[in-house]
């Protein structure tokens, strides 16, 4: 974008030129001419540079410049229209559905739908992985069932390509299908790629691949998990910061607590001389919690990092993340606390107000005022005054704000009330069996 913007820019200057000088010499006219064919070349230049790779023939280009589906599928006619060219129209029909240009049914009234369908059933479409898979979404998109044989002509391609593609991509196939419905064709395609990966599973090495592992672990046998999980432990020394924290991540996302891998990985993140980023160590904070690993020398290592780094450019989100994670490990760091509450107080117009309530669970839950508490709680009361009566927040929720209200020395007689009565805990209770994974615990 920002190339295209100085090349728009420097032609502006070249016509402004060449205009100047054909007023002050005829002699000139003939480099303004040169100059403006140049100009018109580098035009024509950039329009090439942004077609994509796929745009080879006349035909593909035809497809590429349509602006509607009419123009679109008047493609489907040509006689040297493929299954290369189907995929094409698939995947373009499709990203016009996503962006709401175009609808499901209106593309059911298309005339060229069979001819389309037809040509999808031929197959040979060479267009690679990513370019099948891309159709293959888009089809499901358009509304074609999992059980189609459109479907099942692409995914029988997709077993084809398994044969020659990398084990990475193999994984990246286990991605777009754990999006999918399920279908026999959709097992079929699961069932090969998980026998690839266990039979190559050397060829794993980038902590990418470790991340789409974990993710779909439930596919892959339990015996073989644990394996790559212990190979891991020879690996994550070698990986960036950042790879580190996203393994941390996915294990936590997935609830995998395996002992040897979770202290290496904290070992190496925490031996590391570079600070953690406020969001690396957001996430590190928030899958510690989830797996209940307790890395205290971890923890004062972000604690440390976070105080120098919380600056205006910090976003609201990432101070809630922190401060519910903190709460929740019951990890009391009064220099980051203290840093986190200066910078609510500080940039308290960009606060959100479930990062007020994030801050009020977690001091209480730390026993924990902060230096600058006395002008902060005059914001903080205020909003929590005014949402009081808007809030649709859950009972357990208001029960926990009473309660961190109470232990701040915070607690008015109304929200005590609101709490301490028979209607309020019948509510309570009802919501218990039916929300019980919203409880938060503190």
């Amino acid at each position: 974008m920002f190339r295209t913007g100085l090349l728009v820019k420097f032609g502006i200057v070249r016509i402004t030129s060449s205009c100047s000088l054909v007023q002050t010499s005829v002699k000139w006219c003939s480099t303004s001419a040169n100059l403006f064919l140049k100009q018109t070349d580098s035009k024509t230049d950039e329009h090439l540079s942004s077609e994509p790779a796929w745009v080879k023939t006349p035909l593909d280009k035809q497809i590429f410049s349509a602006s509607d589906a009419k123009s679109l599928l008047m493609s489907v006619e040509h006689q040297n229209f493929d299954g290369r060219c189907a995929i094409n129209v698939v995947n373009i029909l499709s990203r016009w559905v996503s962006e709401g240009k175009f609808t499901v049914s209106d593309f059911q009234k298309l005339d060229s739908k069979a001819k389309l369908e037809e040509n999808l059933l031929k197959g040979e479409f060479s267009v690679g992985l990513f370019g099948t898979l891309q159709a293959l979404k888009g089809l499901l998109l358009l509304g074609f069932k999992p059980n189609s044989k459109v479907v099942e002509s692409l995914e029988n391609e997709i077993l084809w390509l398994l044969r020659k593609i990398t084990l990475g991509q193999h994984l990246l196939v286990m991605d777009y299908y754990s999006q999918m419905q399920e279908s026999a064709r959709h097992q079929q395609v699961i069932k090969e790629v998980v026998s690839n990966v266990q039979r190559r599973w050397v060829e794993i090495v980038e902590a990418k691949d470790f991340v789409s592992l974990f993710k779909h672990a439930a596919h892959f046998n339990p015996k073989f998990i644990e394996k790559m999980e212990d190979v891991l432990v020879e690996l994550v020394q070698g990986f960036s910061q950042e790879d580190q924290t996203k393994i941390l991540v996915i294990l936590g996302a997935t609830q995998r607590r395996s002992t040897p891998l979770l202290r290496a990985l904290s070992y190496h993140l925490n031996k590391r001389s570079d600070k953690l980023s406020v969001r690396l160590a957001a996430d590190i904070l928030f899958a510690l919690h989830r797996l209940s690993f307790h890395d205290h020398l971890l923890m004062e290592r972000i604690c440390n990092d976070l105080v120098t780094q919380l600056t205006p450019e910090v976003k609201s989100s990432t101070i809630g993340s922190l401060l519910t994670s903190l709460g929740q490990l019951k990890y009391r760091h009064e220099g980051c606390l203290d840093a986190v509450c200066d910078w609510v107080n500080h940039n308290w117009t960009k606060v959100r107000y479930q990062d007020v309530l994030s801050l009020t669970l977690c001091l209480a839950a730390l026993d924990f005022l902060p230096s600058c508490w006395e002008p902060l709680w005059e914001k903080m009361s205020v909003l929590l005054r005014q949402k009081r009566v808007s809030s649709d927040l859950s009972k357990f929720i208001q029960l926990d704000l009473a309660w961190s209200l109470a232990v701040l020395n915070h607690l008015d007689l109304e929200t005590g009330q609101s709490v301490l009565n028979d209607e309020f805990m019948g509510e309570l209770l009802g919501e218990a069996f039916l929300n019980l994974p919203l409880i938060f615990f503190f």
